[in-house]
């Protein structure tokens, strides 16, 4: 079943300024997809088209075969859930407690389910004995988790992250990615994901598209993007620190190259096993 369906679309700001065009996209119910570009590619806008806060210029998006419109704004809404590159932008709250179970109210659920929702929430993301803190007390790690936690706790059956590693120090970094992979594999979610941390999306996605200039310049596996070291460096992207090393093994140490290029350390790990065990 298809969760997501572009078609031709074009989107035009009042400005004059072309942000997409040319969009095509197809992402199955329960994909991990990521969009991929620098600043200024695209990603956000194409976020917001999807979730319906802004309309195409031209051409259609579908959500669960649902059209993307005005009229169907609130159906849309009930099934896509979007975290913003700031948390701030989603914590309003006197309390962490008033913000995530503010969706769930805004619902109509009984207090039961809401109370149920946001424990649950809480729990996913860590942040347990935190219902009474005022967001603004938070780090910039805990305000991302708790703005995941907001989203969360309405359900959705897609969950869209715009940038979410932006500012974050390496451990909580690897906090959040732990907690999104934990979103996925015990709900039946997709995942959409813009982002320009080439190190982070491996971890996470299965396939992305990269964008450039407004327009899809590449799709596919992530394993074969990133191992087209110069594809990236055109799209205006680093190649993964580990991949860009193997690429420069491949042509000055290894007899015999590896193909495809490795996305992690585990991945290297593995990879040069292969190779001295080859060589025994």
């Amino acid at each position: 079943m298809l969760a997501i369906q572009i078609n031709n679309v074009k989107f035009v700001y009042p400005n004059g300024n072309v942000a997409l065009k040319n969009i095509n996209i197809e992402i199955e119910k329960g994909e991990r997809v990521a969009l991929l570009g620098p600043n200024g590619a695209g990603k956000s806008t194409l976020l917001m088209l999807i979730h319906g806060l802004f309309m195409p210029t031209e051409g259609s998006i579908k959500v669960f075969g649902i059209p993307v419109n005005k009229e169907n704004f609130s159906k849309i809404k009930s099934k896509i859930g979007m975290v913003f590159q700031d948390p701030n932008d989603q914590l309003f709250c006197p309390t962490l407690w008033e913000d995530i179970t503010f969706g769930p109210y805004n619902l109509g659920l009984p207090d039961d389910e809401v109370i149920k929702r946001g424990k649950n929430a809480l729990k996913i993301m860590g942040l347990n004995g935190y219902e009474q803190k005022p967001p603004h007390h938070l780090s910039i790690g805990e305000k991302k988790k708790a703005a995941i936690a907001t989203i969360i706790s309405m359900n959705p059956e897609i969950l869209m992250l715009d940038e979410p590693t932006a500012n974050l120090d390496p451990k909580t970094r690897n906090e959040l990615i732990n907690y999104i992979k934990k979103i996925c594999d015990e709900q039946d979610i997709t995942l959409i994901i813009a982002s320009h941390d080439i190190n982070f999306i491996p971890l996470i996605a299965e396939k992305a598209y990269i964008l450039k200039q407004g327009e899809i310049i590449a799709q596919g596996k992530i394993v074969d993007l990133f191992s087209n070291t110069k594809l990236l460096i055109e799209a205006g992207l680093e190649p993964p620190l580990i991949t860009y090393f193997f690429q420069l093994l491949n042509q000055h140490i290894f007899d015999c190259p590896i193909m495809p290029l490795p996305l992690t350390i585990e991945e290297a790990l593995n990879k040069i096993r292969e190779q001295l065990k080859n060589k025994h």
